[in-house]
């Protein structure tokens, strides 16, 4: 229990990081085709990096994405990706980032029922919607042009790193060291 406690405070530092995201000021050429429009297929790509950056440029955010047809780039290597998955479409289903921030973060205590006895797979599970959070912050901010297709890829492909070890039940230590790199990757987009 001490070890999930240790855990959520390094999300909650990791979380308020995210707030000031967006307020830099980065040119941006006009809106880039869907992939509809331009028929790409990201998913085929064979790095991570390369499948998050197509997205970003061509318009296919993970919110907008039909769970049945597309595994989510954080369950993609896990053994069995099904729990991950249903993970990602209770959330879209139920809406919860449609939601204010306080309802929000409600919605996602109760889907990973982290509202009452708290499990290691609930914390797990809420931190995965939280780092998800920062990730839909971040396509937010590279759509509005203050943050680069680079640099969102770039911190995306980190953020899903992350939540893909915390899926993996790695070690703690090592997860810190990747939260630690991805909340000095926000600060430097202030």
């Amino acid at each position: 229990m001490k070890r999930t406690i240790i855990i959520l405070l390094m999300f909650t530092l990791l979380a308020s990081a995210v707030y000031a995201v967006g307020s830099g000021e980065i040119p941006r050429a006009s809106p880039s085709p869907t992939i509809e429009e331009k028929k790409i297929d990201c998913d085929s790509l064979s790095l991570r990096v390369d499948r998050i950056k197509c997205r970003l440029k061509y318009g296919a955010k993970e919110e907008n994405v039909d769970y049945d047809v597309r595994v989510p780039e954080a369950c993609r290597t896990l053994r069995n990706p099904t729990a991950c998955i249903a993970l990602y479409k209770n959330v879209q289903q139920n809406r919860c980032y449609e939601k204010t921030v306080t309802e929000k973060d409600r919605c996602f205590k109760t889907l990973v029922g982290f509202s009452g006895n708290k499990t290691e797979e609930s914390a797990r599970n809420y931190m995965i919607l939280l780092l998800y959070g920062i990730e839909e912050r971040i396509e937010d901010a590279n759509e509005a042009g203050t943050v680069s297709d680079d640099k969102a890829a770039e911190i995306i492909d980190l953020i899903v790193d992350i939540k893909q070890d915390i899926l993996d039940g790695k070690k703690r230590a090592d997860i810190v060291i990747k939260l630690n790199e991805l909340r000095q990757k926000l600060g430097s987009i202030k």
